[in-house]
């Protein structure tokens, strides 16, 4: 399947200005965001990347199989909380709460939104 890596910047979270170049082109389908990742912890400003959707066509995947446990902490830095605060706004998400949430028990979810 053919994919473009899009720069991230200082902190591991996906460049926004070399995304919104990236779209320019007009073939972009599916963007994946990543909340938490495995290696870093960083969060992806899902915020800022559904205000680009509202300017380009494309579909976001929100990537959750580390990070998606945390959306129930309290203590989370403002960047990280805004974007969690609005995952339910992307088309479809993967969670893996076991991955953190240190679950003796396999567990997963896997969400798509109901476009009607």
């Amino acid at each position: 399947m053919p994919f473009a890596a899009i720069p991230v910047d200082w902190r591991g979270r996906m460049d926004v200005a070399a995304l919104e170049q990236r779209l320019l082109r007009g073939d972009v389908g599916t963007v994946v965001v990543t909340l938490g990742t495995t290696a870093t912890g960083a969060v992806d400003p899902l915020d800022q990347l559904l205000d680009l959707r509202q300017r380009y066509t494309f579909r976001i995947h929100v990537d959750a199989a580390y990070g998606g446990y945390f959306v129930l902490a309290s203590n989370l830095a403002a960047d990280a909380a805004r974007a969690f605060a609005c995952v339910a706004q992307a088309d479809s998400m993967l969670s893996i709460p076991t991955s953190t949430g240190c679950s003796p028990t396999a567990a997963a979810a896997s969400c798509l939104c109901d476009p009607g």
